[in-house]
């Protein structure tokens, strides 16, 4: 059925509401809104659980004996989605480990290594991305309530150096296989959760990102947004 209108006069239009592009105005890419958004609901839930274990720490439910450790030797293994400047990357398995030093109940250091993979194909299967690396960094704790207790949340963040591997490949071209290194940070957050005395659990959300050296095809910042879980030794 065909609908007819009614001419109702001239069109009005509010220049004013136009908004025009304005030259040299950075371009808003979509994968960032994306990655954004997934930050932020992984950062409420890491939050809320903090904050019980921090209520929980305070009323000596988690404290019925003290966890006191000067130092920790770690493993962990997780799965990550990787980004550059243009967008995802792929995704792929994720691990690494270090040791740390208790400074204080609340206050430790970290020297951590990371090594990762990703892979992404294209829907047609003609582009390939392909790359793995490191990061390795140095890193400072701050654990929340008492430090004491047999949950321990915490929050960590660092700097080091990122090396990456890039074997992509493309059509009626070569494949790739470069690498190169450049400065990189991390920041995240985390609970430690002892088993027994000596042995606990790190369930940790953690983002990399840094410089990837001018590679091809693979445009800075690199970014690796993880979650992970890790075993802990204490002494």
């Amino acid at each position: 059925m065909r609908r007819e209108v009614e001419d109702e006069g001239p069109l009005h239009v509010n220049h004013d509401s136009i908004r025009l592009p304005v030259s040299g105005e950075p371009k808003r890419n979509p994968w960032f809104n994306s990655l954004t958004t997934r930050v932020g609901c992984w950062i409420r839930c890491f939050s809320l659980g903090i904050l019980g274990a921090c209520l929980l720490d305070g009323c000596g439910v988690l404290r019925a004996q003290e966890y006191r450790y000067r130092a920790e030797i770690f493993g962990a293994l997780g799965y990550a989605r990787t980004f550059d400047d243009e967008g995802s990357l792929g995704s792929g398995l994720n691990g690494g480990g270090g040791f740390g030093f208790r400074v204080t109940p609340k206050f430790g250091l970290e020297l951590d290594v990371n090594g990762f993979r990703h892979e992404r194909e294209t829907s047609m299967g003609q582009l390939l991305f392909r790359g793995s690396g490191v990061f390795v960094t140095g890193n400072a704790l701050y654990h929340f309530g008492s430090g004491l207790g047999r949950a321990q949340p915490y929050v960590v963040a660092g700097a080091g150096v990122l090396h990456k591997r890039n074997t992509s490949s493309f059509p009626e071209s070569p494949p790739l296989d470069v690498s190169g290194r450049g400065f990189a940070m991390n920041a995240g957050t985390g609970v430690k959760i002892f088993v027994t005395r000596r042995f606990s659990l790190r369930p940790e959300f953690r983002f990399f990102w840094g410089g990837a050296g001018g590679l091809p095809v693979v445009e800075s910042p690199f970014s690796v947004l993880r979650a992970s879980l890790g075993v802990a030794y204490h002494r």
